[in-house]
C-alpha cells in the first residue's frame, strides 16, 4: 500500500500477483531506476525478486534466485547504481547465503557468506550509499554485523 503525502491518506492495499510466503517479505528501493524490489520466500522454498516502478505501478519482471532454498525470510538492500544485495538463511544448515542482484532484473549467482556465519533467523541487510551491511544473530544468541559488499 502507498501514502499519498498531499492528501494524507493512505491507499487501499492490493496483491502483489502470483506472489505467495509463509514468510515475511522484504522490501528496498533503487534510486537508479525509480523502481521498489520485493523480495520473499516462495511457497518451493526460493527466493523471488519482482520489481515495480515508483510510484507504484504494476509488478513486473519476476527473478528467482535459484540455488539456495531458506527456511527464512529473505533480506534485501540496493546501493544507488542499481546494484545490491539478497541474503538468505539456508533451509537445514542456517549458514547465510549472499547474492548480488540488479534493479533491472541482473544477478550473480548465491555465494556462502566468507566465514560460513550460520544464524539462527533470517538475516537482515542494510545499505550506507555503496556499502552493505550483514546483520544477523548467530546460534550462540550473539547479534553479529560486517560489511558483506561495496557496490
Amino acid at each position: 500500500m502507498t501514502f499519498n503525502v498531499p492528501s494524507n491518506i493512505w491507499g487501499d492495499p492490493s496483491r502483489v500477483p502470483g506472489a505467495t510466503s509463509q514468510s515475511s517479505p522484504a522490501l528496498a528501493f533503487s534510486p537508479a531506476n525509480n523502481l521498489l524490489l520485493l523480495a520473499y520466500r516462495g511457497l518451493d522454498n526460493r527466493v523471488n525478486v519482482i520489481r515495480t516502478y515508483f510510484p507504484y505501478a504494476n509488478w513486473f519482471g519476476r527473478t528467482i534466485l535459484d540455488g539456495v532454498q531458506t527456511d527464512s525470510e529473505p533480506a534485501i538492500a540496493m546501493a544507488p547504481a542499481g546494484w545490491g544485495q539478497v541474503a538468505v538463511r539456508e533451509r537445514g544448515s542456517g549458514v547465510l547465503h549472499l547474492e548480488d542482484v540488479q534493479d533491472t532484473g541482473g544477478h550473480g549467482g548465491w555465494t556462502r557468506e566468507a566465514i560460513g556465519f550460520a544464524s539462527a533467523y533470517g538475516p537482515r541487510l542494510i545499505m550506507d550509499a555503496f556499502r552493505a551491511y550483514l546483520v544477523a544473530t548467530n546460534l550462540n544468541g550473539y547479534v553479529q554485523w560486517k560489511q558483506s559488499r561495496q557496490y
